[in-house]
């Protein structure tokens, strides 16, 4: 009797009262378990166009005046919330001496490292090229962490050239 008594208690307690929970909590592996919606993000250069081989490509058009620096606009579409923050990086970045005060900044070519997700989803930013970045392949990564710590994230390669080449 005491035996058959202990056996059901074990089945209540694995069991538990309903699909949704048991004595060890809600069960996140269970079918009606689901989020509301899948989060995306994808990263996207203003104006340049994907080859075959997935990179961005785009010629370098050099201005008439100094710092001889091209801008190309990049932009983030996503699903998330307003107001999302959107992290950038790239794997470049230049340095400024400031010779006065001895010492040097780092700045990354992406022009801000973090910008916010508008009405519309997207999020935009500026990566800062010169003369010196022709031919090398910059990677620009963006990323967010959603309400669930699920990081989204997506980068693209971009290739500049010179004009007629």
């Amino acid at each position: 009797m005491y035996k058959n008594i202990i056996i059901i208690l074990f089945f209540i307690l694995i069991v538990g009262c309903d699909n949704d929970s048991s004595i060890m909590g809600p069960d996140y592996r269970h079918d009606n378990f689901s989020m509301d919606y899948e989060n995306y993000l994808s990263l996207k250069p203003v104006g340049l166009k994907k080859d075959l081989n997935g990179y961005y490509k785009g010629k370098f058009i050099l201005p008439d005046y100094a710092p001889y620096g091209m801008f190309i606009d990049l932009k983030v579409e996503t699903n998330c919330n307003l107001n999302q923050p959107i992290n950038w990086s790239s794997n470049y970045y230049y340095t400024i001496d400031h010779l006065y005060e001895q010492w040097v900044e780092y700045q990354d070519l992406v022009n801000d490292s973090t910008t916010y997700v508008d009405d519309f989803g997207e999020s935009l930013n500026i990566l800062s090229v010169w003369p010196d970045f022709i031919g090398d392949t910059i990677i620009v990564r963006s990323n967010f962490i959603d309400e669930y710590n699920i990081i989204y994230e997506d980068s693209i390669k971009i290739i500049l050239t010179m004009p007629g080449k």
